[in-house]
């Protein structure tokens, strides 16, 4: 409904302005060309105002059901978002919280990440799928890549993770592995939120994300989402160096692409 308010607030306003005119111009065409083109402007105003309040009445249902949208938490469609933009929008951050199966999916992503970490001196939250869990499998199968494919993404990234944080100082950092549905993909970088999608056939960068409206509702959605995941009592945490190390050691069996030529795609 408040499209439509403001709808119908503009065509009020444009409404009085076009009487306004036909009356300053009234019984004065005949003085001045100018009045006569005046006059002719506020009857073309008038029509426009009608046609405009006319379209939102016609299609109100459509304005309302988009109002749910705005009033939900959606803002704004990023299609594409692509790996640039994203690693721009981490490596700037300061605050960073990511919920998805496995993360960062390529080069240009791990590089805002590790941008975020070593020259920001983010606060870094990582939830990730733990790789022997049944759900990133499938997950990896839905994305059509191979089974292994997540679990692979996971060890690496948390590698990677674990190089930044042992060579800078002053890291805030922590990463946890969890195993149970993890609803759908979120980033959250500063005050901003960007909510993506599982669809098959492809990992959820090459989809389409929303951006959502911080304090929202779909917003406490999202964060409640996250608390409960890493919350969970099956949730494995490394929120230091040494329980990074000694996890990498505990699942080296997932480093087996690195030794393949071309095997690590990102």
């Amino acid at each position: 409904m408040l499209q439509k308010h403001r709808e119908v607030t503009v065509s009020i306003v444009l409404f009085f302005v076009a009487i306004s005119i036909l009356m300053f111009t009234y019984d004065r065409t005949e003085i001045a060309p100018g009045f006569e083109l005046l006059s002719k402007f506020a009857f073309a105003l008038l029509v426009a105002v009608v046609i405009r309040v006319t379209t939102v009445f016609l299609y109100r249902d459509r304005s309302a059901d988009f109002d749910k949208f705005l009033a939900l938490g959606m803002d704004l469609v990023h299609d594409p978002l692509t790996d640039e933009n994203l690693r721009d929008r981490l490596g700037n951050s300061r605050d960073i919280r990511v919920l998805k199966t496995w993360f960062p999916e390529s080069t240009e992503i791990e590089t805002g990440l590790e941008l975020a970490v070593t020259k920001q001196q983010a606060r870094v939250r990582l939830l990730l799928c733990k790789p022997k869990s049944a759900i990133l499998k499938q997950r990896s199968l839905g994305a059509h890549e191979e089974a292994w494919w997540g679990s692979y993404k996971v060890y690496h990234a948390i590698r990677k993770v674990y190089k930044s944080v042992k060579t800078t100082q002053g890291t805030d950092v922590q990463i946890a592995c969890y195993d149970s549905w993890p609803g759908c993909p979120v980033i959250w970088y500063d005050r901003e939120i960007l909510m993506g999608f599982y669809f098959r056939g492809k990992s959820s960068p090459s989809w389409p994300w929303v951006s959502v409206r911080t304090g929202s509702k779909l917003a406490k959605i999202l964060d409640d989402q996250f608390n409960e995941l890493w919350q969970l009592s099956n949730t494995e945490h490394l929120d230091t160096p040494a329980k990074m190390a000694k996890w990498l050691k505990q699942n080296k069996s997932w480093r087996m692409l690195e030794a393949k030529p071309g095997g690590d795609r990102g």
